[in-house]
């Protein structure tokens, strides 16, 4: 049971982290100047989208969050139920397990539509923006850019480096 629950938080955040990460990408290759890429990546790279580009995008990212609210609010809740399940004095682990399968079922269906919209993305981005795209979802994040995050907040544990 345990190896469903890691698929099932695997799921979970593949499908969270892509829907972040489109729509940051979206609005980052919006505000970037021409010509450079989003995340400093290589220029050849570069989405430069079309007005029309952006529209399709931005819908496509709209109606997909829409479309998958409601299935995320009903994870939210099966979770909270487990959590009240878990503190219970005596742990039903077959309302635990009946709980944790309905998540793994909705994952997946999230999943799929998740694809879904790759698939419809495809459409309307050149094979260059493609590739760029899921490069930048492959990376899981944007890579850390020089001037941001330095010499500010606090000094790592153990004091500054000498």
């Amino acid at each position: 049971m345990k190896i469903k629950v890691l698929i099932g938080l695997l799921v979970l955040l593949i499908i969270v982290n892509l829907a972040a990460l489109g729509s940051f990408i979206f609005f980052q290759s919006r505000s970037e100047p021409k010509g450079k890429p989003p995340f400093g990546g290589p220029p050849s790279g570069a989405m430069d989208l079309s007005r029309e580009q952006h529209r399709q995008l931005r819908k496509l990212m709209r109606n997909f969050m829409d479309e998958i609210r409601p299935q995320n609010e009903e994870i939210r809740q099966l979770e909270s139920d487990i959590l009240e399940l878990v503190q219970q004095d005596s742990v039903d682990k077959d309302a635990i397990n009946r709980k944790m399968q309905e998540i793994s079922a909705i994952r997946l269906t999230l999943s799929h539509k998740a694809i879904d919209q790759f698939v419809e993305m495809k459409t309307f981005l050149s094979p260059e923006q493609q590739k760029h795209f899921f490069h930048l979802l492959m990376q899981g994040k944007p890579p850390h850019r020089p001037g941001r995050g330095q010499g500010r907040g606090r000094p790592p544990r153990g004091g500054p480096p000498h």
